[in-house]
């Protein structure tokens, strides 16, 4: 009777051995479904972080370039000035240019001479 004891219990002890071993975390194996974990994450990352680059050397762009609405505004307004003036200009320049129609003298002589109208008053 004490061997059938002696049995059991050496094969109870080498069950729980084997067990153990089989409930051991298995590193290698976690090692790499961490390296493989890292590696997917750092390809999904790479174009993000690229993008996100190039997005803030466009908005630097963008805010170097920008025009504020008071700017914009005192552009419009600086502009609109500045038509008023040449339109100012150029009617002083017409008016001086220009004679009035009591100084002009025509002639019938000076009418009749003209191939336009020589070609009218053949029709």
């Amino acid at each position: 009777m004490q061997g059938l004891a002696n049995e059991t219990r050496s094969s109870i002890a080498a069950l729980t051995t084997s067990i153990a071993e089989r409930n051991k975390p298995q590193w290698q194996a976690l090692g790499v479904a961490l390296t493989f974990c890292t590696i997917l994450g750092g390809l999904a990352y790479w174009p993000i972080n690229a993008a996100t680059t190039d997005l803030k050397g466009s908005v630097a762009i963008i805010t170097e370039k920008m025009v504020s609405q008071q700017e914009m505004e005192w552009r419009s307004a600086r502009g609109a000035e500045d038509r008023l003036r040449q339109e100012a200009s150029l009617n002083d320049l017409r008016a001086a240019q220009v004679l009035a129609p009591s100084s002009t003298v025509y002639d019938r002589a000076t009418i009749s001479a003209s191939p336009i109208t020589s070609v009218r008053s053949k029709r």
